[in-house]
């Protein structure tokens, strides 16, 4: 059965153990995103509708599934139901409606969170479909939901058709959802024309440059590198991901090209296990940048590209630790600028051989040796913060890089770096 969407043919407002369902104050978002979510063991397909607003940093999911007796709805950083954020609502044998926040707690089915971080707005049936919808705040602070951000989750979506709250791979819907993917309202001139390279549509370069081609001293080619997970091994998958290019003979004003900044990242970058924050350096020895590209006072006026929040503009450029959130994590940095000119990389590693001294381990005759030997430390607190100050006192050696793939280099010690701004739950944090 192929489920289409929904029309609301009945709004039901619920009274839930004595709460009603409130709808936000500012009004209803709009739901103009969907996707439909296949299940691996059946025809039938769940809708997923949602919309978001930015400057509230709040979203609504509505999942449409067959007619069921219960829905859940959960947002997994992987595949698995571990560590699972799931939103729960349906209706028991006396056909009294529930509706709850829960998480995943080692085996099915979902456990009721303290703290009710969703709020419902629809939940109701007819004769063939069953709707769920509800609403919440990207962050809420509650270690038992998923952050929403602009990152990819895993949507898990589950429907049972009696009261045994039992879960079936028939009944059962995954699909990867990207929620804050802004589709920008563009008028392109007739010049340009289109060609298809599909993936996302992740931004858009500042109106007086573009990306030069077709010349020699541009690039020769474009590869487009797609990373994909079948974790159940599933057969017949067919994908037709890209993204879009927009080239035209009616050249811009400028030259627009990219950077590397931040951390050499293999071998010698490191977190050690268990560590609920632990920084990392980069370091741009820019004294560098007009010796390897050969251009004396060189001044740049960087054009970053993406529509992200302050915190996150903030990411970009300094780094946070690392972590399983985006918000906490970052290596290297790219950087969209104009006009182009000679260079690549501006990045550094660190003196890996410091931090296994600083440990008491063996020294080493090559780096990845001392990696190894890093990788064998039974970690505790204290290891922990012995690694920490020994990668801040370590010296660096800082590379410059220019287009052609020419380097060179430096050694001096990291620089005093201030802390990153907090995350907005740790801001809230008691």
């Amino acid at each position: 059965m192929k489920i289409r969407k929904v029309s609301m043919w009945r709004n039901v407002w619920l009274l839930l153990t004595g709460v009603l369902p409130i709808l936000r104050s500012q009004g209803p978002l709009d739901l103009p995103f969907s996707r439909e979510i296949p299940s691996k063991e059946s025809e039938d397909v769940a809708l997923l509708e949602w919309g978001y607003d930015r400057e509230m940093q709040e979203i609504v999911l509505e999942i449409q599934t067959p007619l069921a007796s219960w829905v859940a709805l959960g947002l997994s950083p992987g595949a698995s139901l571990n560590r699972s954020d799931f939103v729960v609502g349906g209706w028991n044998e006396e056909e009294e409606p529930f509706f709850y926040d829960a998480h995943m707690e080692g085996d099915w089915p979902p456990v009721k969170d303290e703290t009710q971080n969703y709020e419902l707005i629809n939940l109701s049936r007819n004769d063939t479909h069953s709707v769920l919808r509800v609403w919440r705040k990207w962050f809420t602070c509650d270690p038992n939901d998923q952050e929403i951000e602009n990152d990819t989750l895993r949507m898990i979506v589950v429907f049972g058709e009696d009261s045994e709250f039992q879960i079936t791979e028939d009944h059962t819907f995954r699909k990867s959802i990207f929620f804050l993917e802004i589709f920008q309202d563009i008028v392109y001139p007739d010049v340009m024309i289109p060609y298809d390279f599909r993936i996302k549509n992740s931004f858009d370069y500042h109106p007086e440059t573009g990306v030069p081609i077709g010349t020699e001293k541009d690039p020769q080619y474009i590869r487009i590198e797609i990373h994909y997970s079948n974790f159940e091994n599933k057969q017949g998958i067919v994908d037709n991901s890209g993204i879009r290019i927009f080239y035209t003979n009616e050249l811009r004003q400028y030259d627009s090209a990219i950077f590397m900044v931040g951390i050499f990242t293999f071998p010698i970058h490191f977190i050690p296990p268990g560590s609920e924050s632990f920084r990392s350096y980069g370091l741009c020895n820019t004294h560098l940048i007009p010796e390897v590209t050969k251009i004396e006072g060189l001044r740049l006026k960087i054009q970053e590209s993406f529509n992200v929040t302050p915190d996150r503009q903030r990411l970009f450029y300094r780094g946070k630790q690392g972590g399983p959130s985006t918000l906490n994590e970052m290596c290297i940095g790219f950087l969209f600028y104009y006009p182009v000119f000679p260079f690549a990389a501006c990045w550094s590693l660190l003196d890996i051989h410091h931090v296994t001294d600083a440990l008491g381990l063996e020294r080493a005759d090559g780096i990845m040796d001392a990696i190894l030997n890093i990788d064998a430390v039974e970690w505790d607190d204290e290891n922990r913060e012995i690694a920490q100050r020994a990668v801040m006192e370590a010296n660096y050696i800082a590379i410059a890089e220019d287009r052609k793939g020419t380097r060179l280099n430096e050694t001096s010690p990291a620089l005093p770096i201030s802390l990153p701004t907090p995350h907005l739950c740790d801001e809230e944090s008691p």
